[in-house]
């Protein structure tokens, strides 16, 4: 910056326009790390509420028993939503967020028969989202039926 006699000292439009782009060269960065901490935010987040969903659903068909038709040997069986049996007779909906599915599968372990004094059910629940426009995640949790022979 050079000074004229006679006149104020100021920056020309040529320092000014350097400051500028460096000022912005430098703000780039940051802004595309603020932007890449949010998508691991959100990520966490749908994790959070899948495996909450996968529990749920596990709780739900080991409170229904070892006999109920919603807990019958099966592959695939979307649940969505849950519904509670309410103490009065009505039925209470548990809500899902409509980005995520469950499906539930029942399987029967192979074990002999008469070493086992329990009959056994297996419970896989699998919960699944497809978070903008990326390849499909999914989490399973896996939880035992039991009932005496």
């Amino acid at each position: 910056m050079r000074t004229i006699p006679g006149r104020p000292a100021a920056f020309t439009i040529v320092e000014v326009m350097i400051a500028v782009l460096i000022i912005g060269a430098s703000m780039t960065p940051i802004f595309f790390m603020f932007s890449r901490s949010s998508t691991g935010t959100v990520q966490s987040r749908d994790e959070v509420l899948a495996y909450a969903y996968a529990q749920e659903m596990l709780e739900f068909a080991q409170a229904r028993g070892f006999d109920d038709p919603q807990v019958a040997v099966g592959e695939n069986r979307t649940i969505t939503p849950l519904e509670l049996r309410a103490l009065g007779g009505g039925a209470i909906a548990l809500p899902v967020d409509p980005r995520f599915t469950r499906v539930l599968h029942v399987r029967v372990p192979p074990l002999s028969a008469a070493a086992w004094p329990y009959q056994y059910k297996v419970l896989v629940a699998e919960v699944s989202w497809k978070p903008n426009d990326e390849q499909t995640r999914s989490v399973r949790l896996t939880g035992l039926l039991t009932r005496a022979k």
